[in-house]
């Protein structure tokens, strides 16, 4: 059975968390996030799996077709880094506990927040289960970390360079699976 699948990016949220880890933090889109998101009116799919976010549930409106609201699909919870920079953190945080996040970062928890590796089982979890839906047109609106787990699982590349497969906010990812694997289109 050959499915497609449309990863998705959340639009731009408010200036004032641009540049910051806002994992579990709930702004809005922007104006600017909203109408970035204009483009997926044109969409129409089966069914559409959102994060329970605000930022990706108002992305996942401009989508035609049934949202389904999953946990699976919030960003990490950054715990006491939620909503700082890179340079705030850097300046707060134990040099180990850095360089493990730059290294390892499937061995780390955030200080007050989510092991990495909890939330990779998530993540995981629910592209399992996607992979064996019957849907056959099939919407995924949420952030960049959950993004960067299913691409990096899909091109093989290890935690430590997840990074490399961020996508822009707002944009889209389209996947393709047939003769029992994913590919992008």
């Amino acid at each position: 059975m050959m499915k497609t699948v449309y990863l998705i990016r959340h639009g731009e949220v408010p200036l004032e968390f641009q540049g910051r880890y806002i994992g579990v933090t709930d702004p809005p889109l922007s104006t600017t996030g909203q109408q970035m998101c204009a483009y997926l009116k044109a969409l129409e799919c089966t069914v559409v799996f959102s994060s329970p976010l605000q930022r990706a549930l108002q992305t996942a409106t401009y989508i035609r077709g049934r949202i389904n609201i999953d946990d699976r699909l919030a960003e990490i919870d950054f715990g006491e880094w939620e909503n700082l920079t890179f340079q705030e953190i850097s300046a707060r945080a134990d040099a180990g506990l850095l360089a493990l996040w730059a290294e390892t970062p499937e061995k780390m928890r955030f200080p007050g927040g989510e092991a990495v590796s909890a939330f990779y089982a998530r993540v995981d979890d629910f592209f399992d289960a996607l992979t064996r839906s019957a849907h056959a047109v099939t919407a995924v609106v949420t952030h960049g970390g959950v993004l960067m787990r299913i691409i990096s699982r899909i091109r093989n590349i290890p935690p430590l360079r997840q990074i490399e497969t961020l996508p822009p906010r707002g944009t889209l990812v389209k996947l393709i699976y047939k003769q029992e694997k994913w590919h992008e289109a």
